[in-house]
């Protein structure tokens, strides 16, 4: 879950456990272990981040590792940090809802986690793009003990012009759900007998990649 540090069992902001929890209001569970108030797509277990800023999000996004400042709460379309990680990023759209369509500009650097993009409720108008910034190089690598690297639940999603590390098994999974996805201009290895890309949902574009590996792409979406 990514606590704060051994001796703080909080969860960081970039936890991949924010927004993945089911919303337990109805039963009582209003509060974490702290008092803070869960929200409507809470956090899993029991510490809750607080949100900044209040209302769906919708324009293009900043994500910064180095930035040193940030807009607080995130600001669309000005060129200025927002978030410090990709999972940042998609914890606050998951809990605050997709309002039009978004995309997470991700800035130069190497960003550690697995990307986990679910509980969004993209369509063919809010969709989500998360890409490289024109003219950084990106490099997104998951930690030694995570299944993939990017993995994609919900539909219209694009992965684009990052450098992908390599995780226990797909650096790129689209689920069954995550239909009309693009994956495009990644850069994608693999060291192990598992595929580099796997899709499993329809209609997905599938363009301009480079790979090097074992397996390349396996596709059995419609």
């Amino acid at each position: 879950p990514l606590f704060t540090s051994s001796s703080n069992h909080h969860i960081g902001a970039d936890s991949p456990v924010r927004g993945m929890g089911v919303d337990l209001t109805g039963s009582g569970y209003t509060v974490d272990y702290d008092g803070s108030t869960r929200e409507t797509r809470p956090d899993m277990g029991c510490d809750e981040v607080a949100l900044s800023g209040a209302g769906t999000l919708s324009g293009v996004y900043d994500i910064d590792d180095n930035a040193g400042s940030y807009d607080d709460p995130p600001v669309a379309d000005n060129n200025t940090a927002d978030y410090t990680s990709i999972n940042d990023a998609l914890a606050d759209l998951r809990k605050k809802g997709i309002g039009g369509a978004v995309t997470f500009k991700v800035w130069a650097g190497t960003y550690m986690g697995e990307a986990t993009v679910k509980y969004i409720a993209t369509d063919a108008t809010n969709t989500l793009s998360i890409e490289e910034k024109s003219g950084d190089t990106v490099t997104v690598n998951p930690n030694s003990y995570e299944m993939h690297t990017f993995r994609v639940v919900n539909p219209y999603v694009t992965i684009k012009d990052f450098t992908l590390g390599v995780p226990l098994w797909y650096p790129v999974r689209y689920d069954s759900t995550a239909n009309n996805g693009a994956i495009s201009g990644n850069t994608v290895s693999n060291g192990t007998t598992s595929w580099m890309i796997i899709v499993y949902a329809g209609s997905c574009v599938i363009g301009g990649n480079t790979l090097s590996g074992y397996h390349g792409i396996y596709s059995s979406g419609a």
